[in-house]
């Protein structure tokens, strides 16, 4: 299947060390949180039934085309504060593959600010790959050093957030949430409710800085007329049953911001997964920025997944289809199948 190639680039890093490691979250180039985050409801997915306007005529041309959908999907978009937009099966569970490393990187960032530090050059790089390039070997080391499945779930339920659901296997990659539950983690981790504001910058900075080649699902929204800022995380995966392709992140206009979580799996050929959720993204764009104009619908070609292959640079990291716990990576059994022999050469897989 076709796969998003991965070149190294060179960022700026030193700003975003200083941003991570200090209070001085308003220096140029810093990506801050709202300066007064709005009031958050502790615990209110859990205690709160659903809004009763989920299915609003708004949101009828959204709700029609993810009907139309193959294998199942789930979406649910919810504004900052955090209060639930709209939602299609969106308390349905769904592994969460590279959208987990957002988890990661808040408990691991959590840790560090409970020890008094902030991350060293080392472990800065470990983020940076693990965010913009969708390492998957840093994502273990972090995953690990964070205490694992754990150690996450015990960093959500300190801040009154919905904990994840462990992979049998151990492994990151296939712990479980649904849409509802990774939106509202989103919005508290945007408004500075779950990190502080340095912790936060950092964490946005690097969300801000995925590599254009991931640029798809939420991400294609970055280059489009009406939103000023896009922070995302993409996750794939070749599962028993059919791909894995989940897209998450928050989409900011010079006044408002919206949490957008696409989750599916079953999903038969991974760049009709990919079209799909920039066609859904497209449509929810057009209701939440510009209600009454006429969606456009049709994905930037620019940002669609191409099978390059060949073009996978020898020294960039391979990181295994699917993470595992080290030392267990031969032994453990896991529900994903290896890629398929045409993928073998040279091709990095991320989850």
């Amino acid at each position: 299947m076709p796969i998003p190639p991965h070149y190294p680039r060179i960022p700026s890093i030193t700003l975003v060390l200083v941003c991570a490691m200090s209070s001085l979250s308003l220096l140029a180039g810093c990506v801050d949180p709202p300066l007064n985050p709005l009031p958050i409801e502790r615990g209110s997915n859990r205690s709160r039934p659903p809004d009763p306007d989920l299915s609003s005529e708004a949101y009828r041309e959204v709700s029609e085309l993810l009907s139309q959908s193959e294998g199942r999907v789930s979406v649910a978009v919810s504004d900052t504060a955090p209060k639930l937009v709209f939602a299609h099966a969106g308390q349905v569970q769904f592994e969460l593959a590279s959208v987990a490393k957002v988890y990661i990187l808040a408990a691991y960032l959590e840790k560090l600010a409970q020890e008094g530090s902030g991350p060293s050059p080392e472990e800065f790089d470990l983020m940076e790959a693990m965010i913009e390039y969708s390492d998957n070997e840093s994502a273990t080391s972090l995953f690990h050093a964070a205490g694992g499945a754990d150690g996450i779930n015990a960093f959500l339920e300190a801040h009154q957030l919905s904990p994840v659901e462990p992979a049998f296997d151990g492994s990151w990659g296939s712990m479980r949430a649904s849409p509802i539950h990774v939106a509202e983690f989103l919005a508290r981790l945007y408004t500075g409710d779950v990190l502080d504001v340095s912790q936060t910058s950092l964490a946005f900075a690097l969300l801000a800085n995925v590599v254009d080649e991931q640029a798809w699902g939420v991400g294609a929204a970055r280059d489009v007329s009406g939103v000023t800022e896009v922070y995302f995380k993409n996750g794939w995966l070749p599962g028993d049953e059919g791909w894995i392709v989940n897209s998450v992140g928050l989409l900011k206009s010079a006044d408002r911001t919206y949490v957008v979580v696409f989750m599916s799996d079953r999903q038969p050929e991974f760049e009709a997964a990919v079209h799909g959720i920039e066609k859904t993204v497209a449509l929810i764009r057009t209701r939440l920025f510009d209600p009454s104009s006429t969606p456009t619908a049709t994905p930037d070609p620019r940002f669609t997944p191409m099978p390059t292959p060949e073009s996978e640079p020898a020294a960039t990291r391979t990181p295994t289809v699917t993470p595992q716990p080290e030392p267990l990576r031969e032994s453990t059994k896991t529900p994903v199948r290896t890629e398929p022999p045409a993928l073998r050469t040279g091709l990095r897989l991320h989850q």
